[in-house]
């Protein structure tokens, strides 16, 4: 009786991990939803003009970020997914050059950016923690309020591409919930054209060639439906 009661438990204990397993695959596998904040670290930006040149190094400050997804079936090489992601960066300016004259310079640049990125995630390699690469595409506005000297200000917005790199890990909670560590390279793909007012003539008003890009890095939360 010993053995037939054996394979039996056998039988059924397989059964059973092969149902949890399929059950876990399944809850990974659709729409999800994840926050994240962060701190921001922006490369000093360069805006060039007729006569002008602009130099801008920032405070690192937080940044945050939602997003909407779809993650799909994962296969032998890992798991891809898909999201919509919305992001908003401020920095206050720290120091500020006026063609190569330091000023004394009050205000901050905002970027707002919505992309769609692509995700790798490496589900073959482990249960516990899952590491992932992606990249993203889409568009940002940037929005420029910085005065400085008795009169020049540059207080402006343009909205351009932008694109990141992602890399990061979640570590499963629940069947449904993650926390998601990821760091993430931002740049604007356009230059953005702001416009600077004041200063002496001839040139007093004038539109500066700009730029922004930064590193981030954050933790958030992701939920599966």
């Amino acid at each position: 009786m010993t053995q037939p009661i054996t394979k039996t438990s056998a039988a059924f204990v397989f059964g059973a991990s092969l149902l949890a397993a399929t059950a876990a695959q399944a809850a990974n596998e659709g729409f999800y939803v994840g926050a994240d904040i962060g701190y921001n670290f922006a490369d000093d930006q360069d805006s060039t003009g007729p006569s002008r040149n602009v130099d801008i190094e920032f405070d690192d400050d937080i940044f945050y970020t939602g997003s909407v997804g779809y993650a799909f079936a994962a296969g032998e090489y890992g798991q891809p997914s898909i999201e919509l992601e919305a992001a908003y960066r401020e920095n206050d300016v720290d120091s500020l050059n006026f063609n190569g004259n330091p000023q004394t310079p009050i205000g901050d640049e905002s970027v707002f950016s919505v992309l769609v990125n692509g995700k790798w995630h490496f589900t073959q390699l482990s249960d516990d923690i899952i590491p992932f690469v992606g990249a993203g595409i889409g568009f940002a506005d940037i929005d420029a309020s910085v005065r400085y000297g008795p009169v020049a200000n540059i207080n402006d917005d343009d909205t351009v591409f932008a694109y990141q790199l992602l890399a990061g890990a979640a570590v499963p909670i629940t069947d449904q919930l993650s926390i998601v560590g990821t760091a993430r390279y931002f740049d604007l793909a356009q230059d953005p054209e702001l416009n600077r007012f004041g200063g002496p003539a001839p040139v007093s008003n004038v539109e500066l060639d700009s730029e922004y890009s930064s590193f981030g890095l954050s933790l958030g939360l992701k939920y599966a439906f």
